[in-house]
C-alpha cells in the first residue's frame, strides 16, 4: 500500500525476473513512508523521472523518521534536488540514491550508507553528515565502497564536529565525499585549520583502494 499501480506492477516485475523496464515519466504515491518501505531488487525505471504524493511533485524528500532503512535501488534515477535523512533511519541501502542528477543537497543522519548509494549524483553539490553517521562504504564485488563516485561537483561537507569525522569509517576514496568537495565545513565556518582533538587516538585508514 502506499504506492501507485503502476508503481506496483514495475516492482512485480522486477521481483518476477522480467526486466523490461518500462518507459514511466512518473511514480504516483499516496503514503511516503509506506513507499520508503518498499523492498526493491532492482531499479524501477533506468531513466529520470518525478515522484508524486498525491497530485503534488516532490523535489525535496524529508524521509520519516519512523523509517528505520531505505532499501536499495529505492529512489535511483528520481529527479528530486534534496533529500534529509535523519538518525531514525539507520541505513541507506545499496545504490539507493543512484543516478540522481537532479540532487543537490543531502543530509544525512543514518549510521550505515552502502556502496553506491549516491554514486552518479552528478550534480551534488553539498553533503551534510550528522555526528551519527558511523561507516560509508564495504567491501563487497558490488560498487565496491564506491558510494560518491562521480559526484564530481560536489564543493562542500557539512560536519558537526571533528571528533565524530575522524570516528567515520570510510571503506575507500569515493566513500569519503570530501574526495571530490575538497572543502570541510563545521557548520557554516569552513575548516582551515585541521586540529585534531586528544580524545582521537588514531585515524580511521581506507580500507581497499578505491575501485571505480
Amino acid at each position: 500500500q502506499g504506492y501507485s499501480s503502476a508503481a506496483s506492477d514495475v516492482y512485480k516485475r522486477q521481483i518476477y525476473g522480467n526486466y523490461e523496464i518500462p518507459k514511466l515519466e512518473k511514480i504516483i504515491i499516496t503514503d511516503l513512508k509506506a513507499w520508503c518501505n518498499v523492498k526493491a531488487n532492482g531499479y524501477f525505471v533506468n531513466h529520470s523521472y518525478s515522484i508524486y504524493l498525491n497530485d503534488k511533485k516532490i523535489k525535496k524528500i524529508v524521509i520519516p523518521e519512523s523509517v528505520e532503512s531505505i532499501s536499495q535501488y529505492l529512489f535511483s534515477y528520481s529527479d528530486i534536488n534534496e533529500i534529509i535523512i535523519s538518525n531514525k533511519t539507520t541505513n541507506i541501502g545499496y545504490r539507493a540514491f543512484f543516478g540522481c542528477t537532479s540532487l543537490r543537497k543531502a543530509e544525512i543522519g543514518a549510521k550505515v550508507i552502502n556502496n553506491g548509494a549516491f554514486k552518479n549524483c552528478s550534480n551534488l553539490t553539498s553533503v551534510y553528515m550528522t555526528s551519527e553517521v558511523q561507516t560509508v562504504g564495504k567491501k563487497s564485488i558490488l560498487d565496491e565502497g564506491n558510494v560518491f563516485g562521480n559526484c564530481n561537483n560536489l564543493n562542500q561537507v557539512i560536519i558537526d564536529n571533528i571528533e565524530a569525522w575522524c570516528n567515520i569509517s570510510f571503506y575507500s576514496n569515493t566513500s569519503n565525499p570530501l574526495y571530490y568537495a575538497k572543502n570541510l565545513y563545521i557548520g557554516d565556518k569552513q575548516v582551515e585549520t585541521l586540529e585534531i582533538p586528544n580524545s582521537i587516538l588514531s585515524l580511521i585508514h581506507i580500507s581497499e583502494p578505491t575501485r571505480h
